[in-house]
């Protein structure tokens, strides 16, 4: 099982640093701000809805010095099938022709750079 989440935590590192580099390169539509919303993540899922927008899902990534998968370890989560309410800096990317995440479901992608709370209660209103 751990095995499993660490490929899973790795290739959703990959994916944040190509991410990171492809906007940081063409700087389109990447914007930084504080971020309050559920966090899902399933196999090919890593799903974040921002409690004011409830009918937008961002595929969620975190930069190498944000330890996602050790926070929610220490909250009882053990691997896929995770749902965490999370507070977080991070930088949203909007604009891509072809959507985010897995097959382009996803109208934006979030980089979390600084996690500052997660936790099973929610953090919404």
């Amino acid at each position: 099982m751990f095995a499993i989440l660490l490929v899973v935590v790795v290739a959703i590192g990959v994916a944040a640093a190509i991410a990171f580099f492809r906007n940081r390169r063409s700087g389109r539509g990447a914007k930084s701000a504080m971020f309050v919303g559920k966090y899902t993540s399933l196999l090919e899922t890593s799903s974040f809805v921002p409690c004011e927008h409830p009918d937008v899902r961002y595929w969620l990534v975190w930069s190498g010095n944000v330890d996602l998968a050790g926070e929610l370890k220490k909250l009882g989560f053990d691997g896929l099938g995770t749902t965490a309410y999370l507070r977080f800096e991070g930088t949203l990317a909007t604009g891509a022709p072809g959507g985010y995440g897995h097959m382009g479901q996803y109208s934006g992608q979030v980089v979390v750079t600084t996690l500052l709370n997660a936790s099973r209660e929610s953090l919404c209103g």
